[in-house]
């Protein structure tokens, strides 16, 4: 499905749902996908939300807003519970119009120019990122796209540290705080979907600067003039940045994983594989999984803690499973076995355990590890009935 031409300001309009769907969508997408790539100042984002609406499309047509709200229409539309489920074809209607919107957008997007790139530019091209992801479009393409993206950051610096530069002297403090946090969104989109295709990391070897994101509510910040607030580790309380945060801390660590999952050679020692599983069961601990978190005096999503839990579970049983394969020793080859049984175990009861369906439907549209735990537990059963001997040609199948 493509379209025609290049799609103008009025063709992304007419694409544009009813403003009651949109609110709901919008509102669903704040309390999932942005505590997970929280690259939106949501404050700002409500209040140009609320402008859009006053204004006529014709005061707009230069305005990125229109393309960010059907983006974040097209991730969260195929989890409406509002619609009943129907299809065109052999896919959902949902679907369908994810796509329609996601290849407006691009068009939109690509027909700008690219001489001077915007914050707006990056949310959009992250936003593209998440809305494929979700609706499993172009899947090829993946790695490809997030590799250019993450060049064209770093062609205009957005990994290294404004803070003390000469540039950083006469930039806000709230743009300062949107870099870092745009930074950390693209890398995050880059680890995950190395992950899924199984390819190596454009970001191994690269030295950056960039800080990680405040851990701050976003009405501690105001557009553009004044600064974050020292940051709050009061353990009881969620923040919008949390995860992302977090996910930038242990940056190193996801992607010597991401390595190694995705190295031909990678076989791994015992004190090896204990190694890792510590400083990974140490992030566990770090984030707090087991405590809820709340926001506001209310309980909030637990949509961003466990996608946390359940990539790192992802990385360590395709490690270990790198292991049962590859090591030389027998000891390690069981040992890896046995490990691969009980992440798996623990992946499939994180996705099904104290998620509501709505969660459970966007984390596998976002390729969580459900479906590879089953698999992995499947090929286990299999070495256990025909026994070691046959170990590497019951995981080659």
């Amino acid at each position: 499905m493509r379209l025609s031409t290049n799609s103008d300001y009025y063709t992304l309009w007419k694409l544009l749902p009813e403003r009651p769907k949109v609110d709901k969508l919008i509102e669903l997408y704040l309390n999932s996908l942005e505590n997970l790539y929280h690259m939106l100042h949501v404050p700002s984002f409500k209040q140009q939300y609320a402008e859009f609406w006053e204004q006529p499309a014709e005061a707009q047509t230069n305005s990125p807003m229109i393309a960010i709200i059907l983006l974040i229409i097209s991730c969260v539309i195929c989890v409406d519970e509002a619609e009943e489920l129907k299809f065109v074809g052999d896919e959902s209607r949902n679907r369908t119009t994810a796509v329609i919107s996601i290849l407006a957008c691009e068009d939109w997007i690509q027909s700008h120019s690219q001489k001077h790139l915007t914050a707006q530019y990056f949310r959009i091209k992250c936003l593209l990122l998440v809305a494929k992801t979700i609706a499993g479009m172009h899947i090829k393409r993946w790695y490809h796209e997030v590799g250019s993206l993450i060049r064209q950051a770093m062609s205009i610096g957005l990994h290294l540290e404004v803070e003390g530069s000469k540039i950083g002297k006469i930039m806000s403090e709230f743009d300062k705080e949107m870099r870092r946090r745009i930074w950390a969104v693209i890398c995050e989109l880059e680890i995950t979907i190395c992950l899924l295709r199984g390819l190596p990391s454009a970001l191994q070897g690269v030295e950056t600067s960039c800080k990680a994101p405040s851990l701050i509510f976003d009405d501690e910040i105001t557009c553009p003039t004044t600064g974050p607030a020292a940051e709050h580790y009061t353990r009881p309380t969620y923040k919008e940045s949390t995860y992302l945060v977090h996910a930038s801390r242990y940056r190193s660590l996801r992607l010597d994983l991401v390595g190694r999952v995705n190295s031909p050679t990678f076989d791994g020692d015992l004190a090896e594989l204990l190694r890792l599983e510590d400083e990974t069961r140490a992030a566990f601990r770090q984030y707090d999984l087991d405590q809820p978190y709340t926001k506001n005096g209310t309980v909030s999503t637990s949509f961003a803690r466990i996608h946390f839990k359940l990539e790192f579970l992802r990385l360590l049983l395709l490690m270990n499973r790198h292991a049962a394969v590859l090591s030389t020793s027998e000891s390690t080859r069981r040992w890896a076995t046995h490990r691969c049984i009980d992440f798996a175990s623990q992946t499939i009861g994180e996705h099904m355990v104290d998620v509501d369906e709505q969660t459970c439907t966007l984390l596998t549209y976002l390729h969580t590890p459900s479906f590879t735990a089953a698999i992995s537990l499947t090929l286990d059963l299999a070495v256990m009935i025909q026994g070691t001997s046959d170990l590497e040609n019951c995981y080659s199948v």
